[in-house]
């Protein structure tokens, strides 16, 4: 699954948030998810296993849905 910054995600436990950050380490990434409601110094790092879907992407004004 190809995330990028400023996607709107679910995870797998059912929370939806906004991918605001990404980190990088060799293969591997973890991204900073921000989810209403949620103080923002408690929102979690998750790694692509924990996000069950894209659910919005601007990609040129057109909104899509990708599932993994």
């Amino acid at each position: 699954m190809d995330i990028k910054e400023l996607d709107v995600v679910t995870l797998n436990d059912g929370r939806q948030g906004t991918v605001i950050d990404i980190q990088r380490k060799d293969d591997e990434a973890v991204y900073l998810i921000e989810i209403p409601g949620i103080d923002f110094f408690s929102c979690p790092y998750v790694h692509s296993k924990d996000i069950k879907s894209i659910d919005w992407r601007d990609d040129g004004g057109q909104p899509s849905k990708k599932t993994a």
